[in-house]
C-alpha cells in the first residue's frame, strides 16, 4: 500500500511539474508573439513617419512647381490640397477593403505564426 501511495505522490508531482512547464512555455510564447508584434508595429511606424516626411516635401515641391505654371502659389497649394483631399476621400470610402482587412489579417498571421 505504501508503494502505491508513493507512486500516486510521484504521479501527482510529475503532473504538477508538467503543468508548470506547460504554463512557462505558454508565457514564453506569449512574450515572443507580443515582442514580435510590437517590433513590427515600431518598424512600420518608423517607415510611415519617413514616408509622411517624404510626402510633405514632395507636396511642397509640387506646390512650388504649380506656382511657376499657374503664377499663383495659393492656386498651386490649393490644387495639391484638393488632390490630397481626393486621396483621403478614396481611402475613407475603401478603408475596410484596403486598410482594415489587411491590417487584421497581418495581426492574426503574426499571432498564429
Amino acid at each position: 500500500m505504501i508503494s502505491q501511495a508513493n507512486n500516486v505522490k510521484m504521479l501527482v508531482k510529475d503532473a504538477e511539474d508538467c503543468l508548470k512547464t506547460e504554463i512557462e512555455a505558454i508565457k514564453l510564447k506569449s512574450v515572443d508573439k507580443s515582442s514580435d508584434i510590437i517590433s513590427s508595429l515600431f518598424a512600420s511606424t518608423v517607415i510611415i513617419v519617413a514616408g509622411l516626411i517624404f510626402i510633405i516635401f514632395l507636396s511642397a515641391a509640387c506646390c512650388l512647381l504649380l506656382r511657376r505654371l499657374t503664377g499663383s502659389l495659393e492656386l498651386g497649394c490649393f490644387i495639391i490640397a484638393a488632390l490630397w483631399g481626393l486621396i483621403c476621400l478614396l481611402l475613407y470610402l475603401t478603408r475596410k477593403q484596403l486598410l482594415k482587412g489587411p491590417a487584421q489579417n497581418a495581426v492574426i498571421k503574426k499571432i498564429l505564426e
